[in-house]
Parts: C-alpha cells; sequence; structure tokens
C-alpha cells in the first residue's frame, strides 16, 4: 500500500511535466517575425505612420524572441531531465509491486486490510513479547527478593553470632562463667533479647550492660551512659567487674550510681578516682538546694 502510493504520487508528478513540457513545446515551435510588405498594408491605413520606429519596434521583439527561445529551451532541457526521473522512479516502484503480490492491479483497499491485520498481528506479538518480559521480571522480582531475605538472614548471622560471642565473653568475665550470657537473635525484620532459662528483673539489667559493652566494643560507638536504675539491679561483685571494663576502654563511660559508699572497697576506689561530680543533700545538691523540699523563706 505505501509503494501503491508512491506510486501514484510519482505518476501525478510525471503529468505536471508532461503538461508543462507540452506547453514549452507549443511556444518554442511559434516563429516570430515581420515584413516590409506587413508594413506597407499596414501605411494604407495608417498615412502618418513612421515605419522606421515601427521596424525598430519589431526588431527588438525579435531579439526578446530569441531570448525567450533560449530560455524555453533550457527549461525544456529541465523538465525533460525531471520527466526521465520519475519515468526511473515509476519503474523501480513498479518493479517492486511486482516482486511483493502477484498481482499488482489490486485494490487499493484491499492491500490497506492486509497492512492493517499485518499492524495488528505485530502489535499483538509486541504485546506478547511484553507480557513474557513483565513475567520474565517478575520471577526476577521474586528471586532477588528471596536472594535479598537469604542475604539478610545470613548477615543477621553473622551479626548475632559476633554479638554473643562478645557477650558471652562479657558474661564469664563478670561472673566468672557461673551465670548464662544473653542471647540476641534476628528473625522476619524483629529480633529477640534474651538470657535463657532467667527472666529475673536483674538478669535483664545485666543482659542489657553487657549488651551495650559488646556493641562499644565491636563498633565505632563512642561513648556509653549506665544509669543509676540500670547498675543497681546488678550484685556487688558484678559491679565490680564492671567498673574494670570500663576502666580497661579507651572510649568514654559514664555512669551514675546511689550510694556509692555501699559497693566493694575497690569499687569505691575506682569510683572516688574517676567521679567527675557528686551530689549529696544538705545543700550539696546540683544547685544547692533540692527542688521538691519546702525552702524556709528568709524573714530579713
Amino acid at each position: 500500500a505505501e509503494i501503491k502510493d508512491k506510486l501514484s504520487n510519482a505518476r501525478r508528478l510525471r503529468g505536471r511535466v508532461l503538461s508543462r513540457l507540452k506547453a514549452i513545446n507549443e511556444n518554442y515551435g511559434y516563429v516570430f517575425g515581420f515584413s516590409n510588405k506587413s508594413l506597407t498594408e499596414l501605411k494604407k491605413y495608417f498615412p502618418n505612420i513612421n515605419l522606421e520606429e515601427l521596424k525598430k519596434v519589431e526588431e527588438f521583439h525579435l531579439k526578446i524572441s530569441t531570448i525567450f527561445k533560449d530560455e524555453l529551451k533550457e527549461q525544456k532541457l529541465k523538465l525533460q531531465q525531471d520527466l526521465n526521473d520519475y519515468e526511473e522512479i515509476i519503474a523501480e516502484y513498479e518493479e517492486k509491486l511486482k516482486g511483493l503480490i502477484q498481482n499488482p492491479n489490486l485494490s487499493k483497499n484491499i492491500l490497506k486490510y492486509h497492512a492493517e491485520l499485518l499492524k495488528e498481528i505485530n502489535r499483538m506479538k509486541k504485546e506478547n513479547a511484553a507480557y513474557e518480559k513483565l513475567e520474565l521480571l517478575k520471577r526476577q522480582k521474586t528471586a532477588d527478593e528471596d536472594r535479598l531475605i537469604a542475604l539478610e538472614k545470613e548477615q543477621f548471622a553473622i551479626i548475632s553470632n559476633v554479638l554473643n560471642k562478645e557477650m558471652s565473653r562479657l558474661n564469664d568475665y563478670i561472673y566468672a562463667g557461673k551465670y548464662t550470657a544473653p542471647l540476641i537473635t534476628f528473625e522476619n525484620g524483629n529480633y529477640s533479647f534474651f538470657t535463657p532459662n532467667d527472666t529475673g528483673t536483674g538478669i535483664a539489667y545485666k543482659g542489657l550492660a553487657v549488651f551495650d559493652l559488646a556493641v562499644l566494643h565491636l563498633t565505632k560507638l563512642p561513648l556509653v551512659v549506665h544509669d543509676s536504675i540500670i547498675l543497681k539491679q546488678i550484685s556487688d561483685e558484678a559491679i565490680e567487674k564492671l567498673l574494670g571494663i570500663y576502666n580497661s576502654t579507651s572510649k568514654q563511660i559514664i555512669i551514675s550510681l546511689d550510694k556509692a559508699d555501699s559497693y566493694s572497697k575497690i569499687s569505691m576506689e575506682f569510683l572516688n578516682k574517676n567521679k567527675i561530680l557528686e551530689l549529696a543533700p544538705d545543700g550539696q545538691e546540683l544547685f544547692g538546694f533540692s527542688w521538691g523540699k519546702k525552702q524556709r523563706v528568709n524573714e530579713n
């Protein structure tokens, strides 16, 4: 159908060239000229006419006619070349049609319908290819998700294994291997942190302190802060070992303890040596008085 359109257009353009060429051939065959006899006949009707001036005008027209013929000749050659080009194009399209269809005179509607069917087939092929590509991407996505889950499990297993080993080491040092170390596990985006076979409050706080120290040792975490709420739940013996761990690390440890004099002598020596701030009642509060205690108004 596309070739037939091009062929029809080429034939139409060839027809225009032929029309222009016919007009040029007709003009080219015209012979311009004049004779003394015709001028003499003219003088019969116009006795006072100036024949010499008329001759000059006619000679001028003759020169123009010569120039005009040269231009017509040039146009004729150009149109003839265009005609030859269109003849070649038409012959080429006709040859292509013969190679495509047995009957080059098939109607344009049939060819158009045939082209529409081909387009529909191509569209369906593209849709099938797109669907197959989508299914492939879905399978790849599922496979990637499965690999991600597997990698996450692997990485979390490595992390929990490293943490649990470090917590076991610290716990054995603090409790001389007498108590079970806390464990941490990761699964399905959640974690579980516990001490096997022991759910006491003191054990929970001890496990938290051990976990903090393990993370401090294994990562770039610069400091740890342990409040008295955590430390006072841990036994005096364990506190002494914890203070030793605090003292051995190069990172910053900030702690607060209530009733420091109730701990062992070694613990007291460490606390007195490293304390930054010590608070007590009766004027040794942070601001010199207790905010919750009623203050006596100075009458003076």
